[in-house]
């Protein structure tokens, strides 16, 4: 031992070492252990006087990072689940910049892994000035571009696919960049119904003609003849659109953040991509239609996309094509011949060449509670119901046979009858009569539902009970027999729609709160693993689930309840995902 002096720093605290003893030899330093968790490193990007951030950590524990800026009246959040982790997004690798304020700024980050477990916190601050001090930047290009879903559409070899929800203000997700695709006149609302989810950011709206055209909330950053860009700040639980006399719809845009130009919203093309097929029973509004001939259809050019008759068939199309996956359309139960031959040729000529098509007719036509089915059942034409849905379902498979075959696209098409779980007579016979009336089949299917009891109000007793109805269907019997109808055809076997079925009912314990709180439960990722590996075991060739975004109210069928929920937030998306990906 020997006296030493001088000063050291300790943790920020500064010590005085004159007279203190220290051995003369020490072992060598050990370095601290790896934090899995930890944000390698924090960059702020300037891009021709925008900005973004990225936030580096490449540890495969690390399941999503959020990310935060402040100052000079702003105030942003963003949670990413795919590399890179940006501050304001990114398209494929192509990071999104914000132009800000001159000022000083705080960037924060920090990882979760996928129970939970935070890391520390990482934060930097930059000063934007009006005149750039260094010249503007571009992103390092990224040496592996992550694809645009974070999934391969697949599960042990079986298709994996998702419902969409309706397009319409009052539900939960976006498909359109152009936020008028989905706004209700005359109040003009945008989104709404997602508590304080409203996307923030930088919005653009452009309109055509003399007039005003504003937002219910936000800062107007830029203001010109026909152009403005609002800064809306997080928290906002509802967004409205306000014009003046003399502008309609067909006059104005209003682009979400960062999506100005585009045709669907990058964070709804990512999370669609993660699914080998996308079924549009609810874009297509198919269940009480009264679309008859092909001018009842909506028209693409048409802004109101929301309400019926449902959205363009042109958009099923192209979201396919950016997706890269595959569309399933149900075709109006009252729709004519001739409707029924041109949607098969717009199918035709606008979907890629690499991409399928499955064709169902109406959707459920044996269900009474929807107008397809209570003709089915009680229209006295001097036919049983299945005479009546065989010979309707084969007249439409015909049509789009024959513009398939007759183009030499016939191996693209799918034509699908989707039966009755609980009633396999009603599958069977729905089978049998299309074929006797000529109607080619190429797939067979039913709903592959599971619940549990809600005659009591127990979170715990519920997963429980999902935990064990997931490991086999309810109606194991008909199910094995529609299946067998497949089987001895040689074609595949689908569930249209699937996954849990809750719903609060007048008769039973369950309430909305109790609903919501099993939804959100992290063990309803449990659930969904069993369910898939029943719904694989099964021998599913495709499973679609039911649907993509929804609020939980009485029911609660999405499986996020809204666009861009954290993963960690969203435990049945997040199981299906994984699984994909995974496998």
């Amino acid at each position: 031992m020997k006296p030493i002096t001088g000063k050291i720093n300790i943790d920020g605290e500064e010590f005085t070492l004159d007279g203190m003893l220290m051995p003369t030899s020490v072992e060598p330093p050990v370095d601290p252990p790896v934090d899995p968790l930890a944000i390698e490193e924090l960059r702020i990007l300037d891009k021709e006087g925008k900005y973004t951030a990225v936030a580096v950590a490449e540890h495969e524990a690390v399941a999503r990072v959020d990310m935060a800026i402040a100052g000079i009246g702003l105030t942003s959040e963003r949670s990413e689940s795919v590399r890179p982790y940006t501050l304001f997004g990114d398209s494929e690798g192509r990071m999104q910049f914000m132009a800000l304020r001159p000022g000083v700024y705080t960037v924060t980050a920090v990882a979760y892994d996928a129970s939970g477990k935070r890391g520390l916190m990482k934060s930097k601050s930059f000063d934007v000035s009006d005149t750039p001090v260094d010249p503007p930047v571009d992103p390092p290009p990224d040496p592996d571009p992550p694809p645009p879903g974070q999934a391969d559409g697949t599960y042990r070899g079986m298709l994996v696919g998702m419902n969409t929800s309706w397009n319409t203000y009052w539900v939960p997700d976006w498909p359109f960049a152009d936020a008028v695709n989905c706004m209700r006149p005359p109040d003009n609302i945008i989104v709404s119904g997602i508590g304080p989810h409203v996307p923030a950011g930088d919005y653009v709206l452009t309109w055509d003609g003399a007039g005003e055209v504003s937002l219910n909330t936000g800062e107007t950053i830029i203001s010109e003849p026909g152009r403005k860009v609002v800064r809306v700040s997080p928290g906002n639980e509802y967004l409205a659109l306000e014009m003046s006399d003399g502008l309609t719809m067909e006059d104005v845009h209003c682009w979400f953040p960062g999506q100005e130009g585009r045709m669907f919203h990058t964070d709804y093309v990512a999370a669609m991509s993660n699914f080998a097929v996308v079924r549009h029973l609810n874009w297509g509004r198919v269940n009480d239609s009264d679309v008859v001939t092909w001018a009842d259809r909506k028209q693409s050019y048409d802004p109101r996309q929301q309400g019926r008759p449902g959205v363009a068939y042109e958009y099923m199309a192209w979201l396919a094509n950016e997706c890269q996956n595959d569309p399933w359309v149900c075709v109006p139960w009252l729709a004519d011949d001739d409707h029924i031959r041109r949607m098969a040729k717009l199918f035709l000529e606008e979907l890629d060449p690499d991409r399928k098509i499955y064709v169902e007719f109406t959707n459920e036509f044996w269900n009474t509670i929807f107008d397809q089915g209570d003709w089915a059942w009680n229209a006295q034409t001097g036919e049983t119901a299945g005479e009546k849905m065989g010979r309707r379902i084969a007249n439409n498979h015909k049509i789009w046979d024959q513009v398939w075959r007759e183009a030499g696209e016939r191996d693209r098409l799918v034509l699908c009858v989707m039966g009755q779980a609980f009633g396999h007579f009603t599958t069977k016979q729905m089978v049998l009569r299309t074929e006797a009336n000529g109607g080619p089949i190429d797939a067979i299917g039913v709903a592959g539902y599971f619940g549990t009891s809600t005659d009591h109000n127990d979170v715990d007793r519920m997963i429980d009970g999902l935990r064990s109805n997931a490991r086999r269907f309810p109606q194991d019997d008909d199910i094995e027999k529609s299946k067998a109808l497949a089987d001895e055809r040689g074609v595949p076997f689908y569930l249209y729609e699937c996954g849990h079925h809750l719903e609060v009912l007048e008769n039973q314990a369950m309430t909305e709160e109790t609903l919501a709180e099993v939804m959100r439960d992290p063990r309803m990722a449990d659930v969904y693993r069993i369910a898939l590996d029943r719904y694989a075991d099964f021998g599913c060739d495709m499973v679609v689930f039911f649907d993509y975004a929804n609020r939980i109210r009485n029911k609660a069928f999405g499986h996020v309840e809204y666009q861009g929920q954290p993963l960690s937030e969203a435990p049945k998306m997040r199981a299906l995902i994984e699984g994909m990906r995974k496998r």
